[in-house]
């Protein structure tokens, strides 16, 4: 199977000769802050060789246009299957996290 993402503006890369630059630029758009990311897992499932979670994921980042790093929540699903004998994800989706307020 061919590797392909799917942009959240639209677009598609397909086979890691596209998809690594994207993940390159994705990248480069944010400044290490050596901070970890913690996952609050909501939910998951692993079957043989198919798995998924679902997670809010926690982290701060510093965009490359912003002064400082900022708090940044995620709802986030992967799901996974197996290729030979390690897990690969092939799906990766997140939003925003936004908590309802009366």
């Amino acid at each position: 199977m061919t590797p392909a993402a799917y942009r959240g503006f639209g677009g598609r890369e397909v086979g890691w000769t596209e998809i690594g630059p994207r993940y390159e630029w994705a990248s480069a758009q944010f400044h290490d802050t050596g901070n970890p990311v913690e996952f609050e897992y909501l939910d998951m499932y692993v079957g043989a060789d198919t798995a998924y979670t679902v997670a809010i994921e926690r982290c701060t980042v510093h965009h490359v246009t912003q002064p400082e790093p900022v708090p940044h929540v995620l709802r986030a699903t992967m799901i996974f299957r197996t290729e030979g004998d390690e897990w690969k994800i092939t799906h990766r989706h997140a939003d925003p996290h936004v908590w309802m307020t009366a």
